[in-house]
């Protein structure tokens, strides 16, 4: 892609993102005017706050470059799961669903990151996983059951990495090759 397509696409990217986050903005307004006015029943206005966070993610995984979209994804994982608790939804609350930021943040490297930090979310979303259902007793076991395990991954996974596999090692020798 020469200079200019670089430039377009840049200027298309951005009014992009300002269309998302003016859209985003004006729909949580309506929904906020809603709830106060009572047309929302059961929902007050205190409760719809991330509402502000899922707007501001989304408006930098629209309009904005990989970085920006790494992090939008987060901001935006992180306003749902603070909305889901907030409004109930699903069952969940702040107690049973604290393992789900993790979860978020691997899902956000898997969307938006590259090479090795992709590796690095999946293994977020494992752990992440094991500790829900932990705290969700989905498989029947305990935290006090689930603990061990996730221990044992993080461990196996700081060993691959010093042995040259995803973590560590591979990024000392990636970054050697990249200067030499």
């Amino acid at each position: 892609m020469d200079e200019t397509q670089s430039s377009n696409h840049k200027q298309a990217r951005g009014r992009g993102g300002q269309l998302a986050a003016g859209l985003i903005l004006a729909g949580i307004g309506v929904a906020l005017l809603l709830a106060e006015s009572g047309w929302l029943s059961g929902i007050s206005l205190h409760r719809l706050w991330p509402l502000i966070l899922v707007a501001v993610g989304a408006t930098r995984v629209i309009g904005g470059d990989r970085d920006d979209q790494k992090g939008g994804y987060i901001v935006l994982f992180m306003g749902c799961w603070m909305l889901a608790n907030t409004l109930n939804l699903y069952g969940l609350h702040w107690a049973n669903s604290w393992p789900l930021p993790m979860v978020a943040v691997g899902l956000a490297l898997l969307l938006a990151a590259r090479g090795r930090e992709r590796a690095n979310g999946v293994f977020m979303i494992v752990v992440g996983l094991i500790f829900l259902s932990a705290t969700t007793d989905l498989l029947g076991l305990g935290l006090e059951e689930t603990w061990p395990l996730a221990l044992i991954l993080v461990g196996l996974w700081i060993v691959f990495g010093a042995f040259g596999g995803v973590s560590g090692g591979a990024r000392e020798k990636e970054a050697s090759r990249e200067q030499g």
